[in-house]
């Protein structure tokens, strides 16, 4: 089978991560049990996703000229993707992610300092047409300028690519955004954003993503956390079921989901099953410490979701 081709617009920063035994209450201090370093951003993390899942992944993004921007440059190596489409900006800094994890329950909260990734333009996104023409499926979140966003909904309508729209994080949008949008992958905070709807339940889902469909997008995803995901298309809809797993860290959780969904749907697959893997998929991830890191391999995720398939039907 032909490798599927997926151009991720989106934002790298770089994740500061502690783990403590519990998240510290408003002015308190408490004593963390490490820290690490390592790439994230929710387009990094996405395109990630997408290139382990086995996606041909093209990235175009925005770094400073910093110490930081030094080690995106090792991570983008490392990993191996492309940095033909990352630009360096010498007035801004990399984008940097502060994430505190709750050591017993890997709950997160993050304070995200935009530097680089605001300054995305629609220039940087032209830049790479001629890869977006080409490409099977394009994707894009809110966690850069979202000029950059507008023009890579513009380039997929000109060239007939399904566009993915991770709406994180959520914010105001200008009107007829939705227009256009094929897929639509918000969580429960995000979906009641923007439906106006309170998602608790799956029938609340069901409800918030008919009424996301009215504005104007094709098919629509919500994550749930350990529920798993609520899909809406065209021809299908219904709740994926999530594997039941021990969360260390769940951050970057969602960015796996949507990883890994863009990488069965360039493939072709149908909504569902691509969500069916992707549910797998980002659960494994959980399990692990880190964002990108902790992310599996498609084979490493396939070889799980056999497993927990199996296991339903004894």
């Amino acid at each position: 089978m032909k490798q599927a081709k997926i151009v991720v617009v989106g934002s790298f920063n770089v994740d500061i991560t502690g783990y403590a035994e519990r998240l510290p209450r408003n002015g308190e201090t408490v004593f963390g049990r490490s820290v690490s370093m390592g790439p994230g951003g929710k387009g990094f993390n996405q395109a990630t996703g997408a290139h382990r899942a086995g996606a041909d992944v093209v990235m175009v993004a925005g770094v400073g000229k910093d110490d930081f921007s030094n080690f995106a440059h090792r991570q983008f190596a490392s990993e191996g993707l492309s940095e033909k489409y990352v630009a360096e900006m010498d007035e801004y800094s990399t984008g940097c992610a502060l994430i505190e994890v709750d050591g017993q329950s890997g709950e997160n909260r993050i304070v995200v300092v935009q530097g680089a990734n605001a300054q995305l333009s629609r220039a940087h996104v032209r830049a790479a047409e001629a890869e977006i023409a080409s490409a099977d499926l394009v994707l894009t979140q809110l966690e850069t300028n979202l000029e950059a966003v507008d023009e890579l909904k513009r380039l997929a309508k000109k060239h007939g690519k399904t566009l993915v729209v991770n709406p994180a994080p959520f914010g105001p949008v200008p009107e007829g955004f939705f227009e256009g949008v094929d897929v639509f992958t918000p969580n429960e905070t995000e979906a009641e954003y923007y439906s106006g709807l309170a998602v608790n339940t799956e029938a609340d889902a069901a409800k918030a993503a008919e009424k996301m469909r009215e504005l104007g997008v094709k098919s629509v995803v919500i994550t749930m956390g350990s529920r798993g995901a609520y899909c809406a298309g065209e021809d299908e809809c219904g709740m994926v079921e999530s594997p039941v797993v021990k969360a260390v860290d769940t951050v970057g959780a969602g960015d796996a989901f949507t990883g890994a969904l863009c990488a069965k749907l360039a493939e072709g697959n149908k909504l569902m099953d691509a969500a069916r893997f992707a549910a797998c998929f980002a659960a494994l991830a959980v399990t692990r410490k880190g964002a990108c890191s902790a992310m599996p391999t498609r084979e490493e995720a396939e070889v799980f979701q056999r497993e927990f398939e199996a296991t339903k039907h004894k």
